[in-house]
């Protein structure tokens, strides 16, 4: 969903602050939540927080069935390293998506606007509309249908559970509890994770993403000058993942791109990104049914070496890593 959501799949201080009230451990009540809860938490972490993560992942099991809305902003700026020249471009997108494990179907619906700095007339908008349903995604972008069969995609069909990932990143996460907000009127526990980037890096690279490791970005320096910061709102009654919130910012070069930089020129982008994902409707009646237009589309020819290297359903964090590639190449042309 940001850049760290597809290198997955970014503020509030502890005690009060507008929205939010401090917990104390009296607060919650030992009858939902069990010594065996706290027994996850190591020795520097929130023993009341570690609770409500064990909590969360019992709640959300094998869920059936969710819908989720998406909200991301994006701020890029490009520097001319050499002349001190600098390019605005400021993004924002919001989506919405369903999916149904049990049938193996998924749709995500989205439209960004990209508006670059005091040039309003030349702002962009894409629109984009996709179905995954078992091995065939189905994409319909500029009023156009197209659809491609992923080989083996049942192996890999659990990746684009958006939910999962956010609470995987929970679970590998050092966390601590920041009170009590309300989301959409439900009263939530907000939680705050504090994220090993190095460590986030070294596991994409590893098996569950051969990919990566093909494409020509030095992850290990993009991850080194990244800051992420993650926060999680779990639902006070059912323990479900209500929100999550992503803030991170990151420095870009041609280099970390594998882009040359043509010419003398130097040039680095330096993007702030937040991503909001609001979970609703577990194990309620879920549809994700093509359209007829996209059940009639002309396959794409498709060729892979191994499932793993398609990553086919969009996500904020497609698009952003995308539009960084193509925003640096442009910028060093």
């Amino acid at each position: 969903m940001s850049l760290a959501l597809l290198l997955l799949c970014s503020a509030f201080a502890m005690g009060q602050t507008n929205n939010s009230t401090y917990i104390f451990p009296s607060a919650i009540s030992n009858t939902s939540i069990g010594a065996s809860g706290c027994m996850n938490a190591t020795p520097s972490e929130d023993p009341i927080a570690s609770a409500l993560r064990s909590l969360l992942l019992v709640s959300s099991a094998n869920p059936e069935t969710y819908r989720f809305r998406m909200e991301m902003s994006q701020d890029t700026d490009i520097l001319n390293l050499s002349s001190a020249e600098a390019q605005g471009i400021h993004t924002r997108s919001m989506g919405f998506g369903s999916l149904n494990m049990t049938a193996r179907a998924l749709k995500l619906v989205m439209a960004s606007l990209a508006v670059p700095q005091d040039d309003d007339g030349n702002a962009t908008a894409l629109a984009v509309e996709e179905y995954l349903v078992n091995d065939t995604v189905y994409l319909k972008a500029d009023g156009n249908w197209t659809s491609m069969k992923i080989p083996g995609m049942d192996t890999v069909w659990h990746r684009h559970d958006a939910m999962q990932q956010q609470i995987d990143m929970l679970n590998h996460s050092s966390i601590t509890l920041q009170g009590l907000e309300t989301v959409d009127g439900e009263e939530c526990y907000k939680l705050m994770a504090n994220i090993d980037t190095s460590a986030l890096a070294s596991q994409l690279l590893g098996q569950n993403y051969p990919i990566l490791s093909a494409l020509p970005m030095n992850f290990s320096e993009l991850f080194r000058n990244m800051k992420l910061k993650v926060y999680y709102w779990i639902a006070k009654d059912t323990h479900h993942l209500k929100k999550t919130e992503e803030l991170e910012s990151f420095v870009m070069n041609p280099q970390l791109l594998g882009i040359p930089d043509k010419g003398q020129k130097s040039h680095e982008m330096r993007i702030n990104n937040s991503v909001v994902l609001t979970f609703e409707g577990f194990n309620e009646s879920v549809k994700v049914v093509p359209p007829a237009e996209a059940l009639m589309a002309k396959p794409l020819s498709l060729y892979l070496t191994a499932a793993e290297q398609a990553v086919p359903v969009s996500s904020a964090a497609n698009s952003s890593t995308a539009a960084a590639n193509s925003t640096m190449a442009t910028a060093t042309a």
